[in-house]
């Protein structure tokens, strides 16, 4: 009987994250409907099967979630009106 590890390409690892939209290198922030590149520390994923990196996630720092807050309009809003679900349904997404 052989003893062979189970790599990661058996199970079409890659195909999979692909289809998830995950790539080798992610960005750690988003507005809700698009990722922000992000300038802090890595963070890298492995296999528990075979020890291979899968994806790694940059993290967000404080100045990127900062930005990310100044230029959404829904954020301006929200803050600027208070954090009661009705006061964000009346943000328009167009500032």
């Amino acid at each position: 009987m052989k003893n062979e590890t189970i790599a990661a390409n058996d199970f079409k690892v890659e195909e999979m994250l692909k289809a998830l939209g995950i790539d080798k290198m992610n960005y750690g922030a988003s507005t809700g409907t698009k990722w922000i590149k992000t300038n802090g520390e890595v963070i890298e994923s492995f296999s528990p099967a075979d020890g291979q990196l899968i994806a790694s996630v940059q993290q967000a720092t404080t100045d990127d979630y900062e930005n990310i807050i100044k230029t959404s309009p829904r954020s301006v809003c929200y803050m600027e009106n208070d954090s009661s679900t009705e006061a964000w349904r009346n943000c328009s997404t167009d500032g």
